[in-house]
Parts: structure tokens; C-alpha cells; sequence
């Protein structure tokens, strides 16, 4: 065994509650692959991507005093956790190696339902990558536009996809032909 083995198989370990048959917020990246998991199962054992975000949330958690992290949130049948708070803003803290922007949308919707469950007025999101950090704000009637876009996806069972979720997804060409 290798010392980034133990780290992948620690942070599944951390994360195991997400091969049960619970409804997730963070499907919204792809309630097909969400589905095809509780159905199926899951091998996915974690990669260098999910690796360095587990850290890098953790160590922001760790490190930032003064702020609620890791605050579970349930809406209906659905299940989350916030990233962090204070005050009266949400935190979602995401990491993508390639510093694009094209999933900020899918982020928002998700960070909107947080905001909208904890009853705050104020989302920022923060991304972090080796070549692009940045931030982007959203308030009030914003929130609640996403929250009601979001919920309409789990109710209408549309598929807006993450691209690289596709490409590497374990399920392809398997049980879905996207």
C-alpha cells in the first residue's frame, strides 16, 4: 500500500455515506450518474481531483476560525452540506484543476438550495486552481431564482450534465449512452 492509497481510501471512507440510497444535492451534476449509483453501486474509489478538493476544503475548514462548516441541510428527500458560513453568507468552496468557469451555473444552483435551506441572504462562491482563482457573489431574488431552477430539475428529472462528469464517468457505454 502507498501513502496516496490510504489517502483515497480514508477520504472514502469519509465519504461512504454517499453510496447509500440517499437523494444528494450535489446530484444536480448529473442525476443520471446519481441514479445509475444507488441502482448499481458505485467502484469509484476517489482520484487525484477529488483528492485535492477533499483537502483543500478541509484545510480552508480547518484553518478559517469564526465560521460554521460542514453544516448538513435537508430539503424533502434531499440531502447536503454547506461548506462554510458566517454571518449572514454561504461559502461553497470548489476546486477544479483547470480554472474554467463553464460549471459556475451548476455550482450556484447548488449553493442557492444551501442558502435557501439555512435562510441567507448572501452565496460566494470561491474557486481554486492553480491558475485561476476567483470569486462570484450572488443575493437575494438571485438565490432564489437558482433555488427554484434547482428544485425544478429534481422535480422534472432533467439532466443538466457536468462535461467531465460524462467523459470519465463510470457508467458510460454501460448503462448510459449520453
Amino acid at each position: 500500500m502507498s501513502l496516496y492509497t490510504d489517502i483515497i481510501n480514508a477520504q472514502n471512507a469519509e465519504h461512504a455515506e454517499h453510496t447509500d440510497v440517499h437523494k444528494y444535492i450535489t446530484d444536480l451534476y448529473c442525476i443520471k450518474q446519481a441514479e445509475l449509483r444507488r441502482k448499481y453501486g458505485s467502484e469509484f474509489k476517489g482520484n487525484h481531483f477529488t483528492l485535492m478538493g477533499n483537502l483543500i476544503h478541509k484545510g480552508i475548514q480547518e484553518t478559517v476560525k469564526g465560521y460554521k462548516s460542514e453544516i448538513p441541510i435537508t430539503i424533502g428527500d434531499l440531502h447536503g452540506r454547506a461548506d462554510m458560513v458566517k454571518d449572514d453568507t454561504l461559502y461553497e468552496i470548489k476546486y477544479s484543476p483547470f480554472g474554467n468557469q463553464k460549471n459556475n451555473d451548476l455550482y450556484l444552483l447548488q449553493a442557492s438550495m444551501y442558502a435557501h435551506a439555512l435562510d441567507v441572504s448572501n452565496v460566494e462562491l470561491l474557486m481554486l486552481s492553480g491558475l485561476n482563482n476567483y470569486s462570484v457573489n450572488i443575493g437575494g431574488k438571485t438565490i432564489e431564482e437558482y433555488y427554484q431552477k434547482a428544485m425544478s430539475i429534481f422535480k422534472d428529472n432533467t439532466y443538466p450534465t457536468m462535461e467531465a462528469k460524462c467523459k470519465y464517468c463510470e457508467y458510460k457505454g454501460i448503462h448510459c449512452f449520453r
